[in-house]
Parts: C-alpha cells; sequence; structure tokens
C-alpha cells in the first residue's frame, strides 16, 4: 500500500502477527501495512467482543491481508498457519510472536500463592508458542529463495518484556516466562544468523 510522499519500508514484505486480534498484535498489523507490508493476522478469534476485525480494519484501508484461525501452542496449528500464508501469498518474509497472556497483570501473586495451573497455561502460550514460531517460520524462510537485493532472508521477531529482565513482585510466571523467550531469542539468533536471518526481542516496559 503505496502512500504519496512516503517511502514504504515492507513493500510486499509477507509478515505473520501471531495475537493480531487485539492491543499490540493489532497495533503491529496496521503499522506494518501502512509500510507496504502483506499481513496475515493470526489469533484463536478475528476481533475479542463487538471490535472489527483486524484484517477486515487493513482491507479498508486499503492493504492486502487475511486471518488464520491459530492456537499458538499447537504444533499443527503453527504449521497450518505458515503454510496457509505461504500458499496464499508464496512466502514468509517476517513473523512476529507476539500472542501472549498475563494473568498477573489482572491479579498479582508472590511465588509461594502462584498456581501450577497458571504456570504452565502461560509457559504454553508465551514461552511454546514462540518456540514453535521460530521454529516453523525459520524452516521456511531457509526453504525459499532471498529476494533479489535483499540483506537479510527473514525476519523473527519474539515479543518478551522488561520484566523479562528486571522482575516485578506479585509476577513471577510472567517474568519466568518472558524471561524464557530472551534466551531463546539469543539461541534462535545465533542458528540463523549463517543463513542471513535475523531473530529479535521487543521488550515493552510497564506503567
Amino acid at each position: 500500500m503505496e502512500r504519496k510522499g512516503q517511502s514504504c519500508l515492507l513493500t510486499d514484505q509477507v509478515a505473520i502477527v501471531t495475537g493480531a486480534s487485539s492491543g499490540i498484535g493489532r497495533a503491529v498489523a496496521l503499522a506494518f501495512i501502512r509500510q507496504g507490508a502483506i499481513v496475515v493476522c493470526s489469533d484463536l478469534v478475528a476481533a475479542p467482543g463487538d471490535d472489527q476485525p483486524t484484517h477486515e480494519l487493513i482491507a479498508k484501508e486499503g492493504g492486502r491481508g487475511m486471518f488464520v484461525k491459530t492456537d499458538v501452542s499447537s504444533e499443527e496449528s503453527m504449521q497450518h498457519l505458515v503454510s496457509a500464508t505461504v500458499k496464499e501469498y508464496g512466502r514468509l518474509d517476517i513473523i512476529i510472536n507476539n500472542a501472549g497472556i498475563g494473568p498477573e497483570a489482572r491479579d498479582p501473586k508472590p511465588i509461594w500463592e502462584s498456581e501450577m495451573q497458571s504456570f504452565d497455561a502461560v509457559h504454553r502460550i508465551n514461552v511454546r508458542g514462540v518456540f514453535l514460531g521460530c521454529k516453523y517460520a525459520s524452516a521456511q524462510m531457509i526453504s525459499q529463495e532471498k529476494k533479489p537485493g535483499a540483506v537479510k532472508a527473514g525476519s523473527i521477531i519474539n515479543m518478551s518484556s522488561i520484566l523479562g529482565i528486571l522482575g516485578k513482585s506479585g509476577t513471577p510466571v510472567y517474568a519466568t516466562a518472558k524471561g524464557a523467550v530472551l534466551s531463546l531469542t539469543r539461541a534462535v539468533a545465533m542458528d540463523l544468523g549463517p543463513h542471513s536471518i535475523h531473530c529479535y526481542s521487543i521488550l515493552p516496559g510497564c506503567g
């Protein structure tokens, strides 16, 4: 989607954004299409409540994209997300592993009150989901030809948090998961460097 007087940084780049139906994911998806990207919106539902689905907002702005229902904790679902993207658009250039949950934001609990059910649920989405996104996106990026003139063969961006470094009272479950995302990102970056695929992590702060 070209705009007059504006240089689009992501023209015709095919990007997946997990957790795209709301919050940071939706903001990223819309920012990407405004820079010329084609965006595959991934989430359990197209939109929460009565909100307009992100892929419909993309179409309204004249961008290209689609919605793929995805459970990021499911290996089969993540494989389908990548294969559906490639089937529709021919390749995958960027993935934003953004989907995540944080029950401690609403109900902070110290470590001695933390429940294993919550720990398992958060790590299933926030860590396993990112791992699977890295796994299947990187496999696709390695297998496809690099675009002519491109410096890199792909980008993987994992959403962590400043709590993954600093921690915060009442958030041992969430902080542990986001710390794991940072470690995973470092390891994946070293795996993929020789293939000209970049892996980064973004660490939003907290108010």
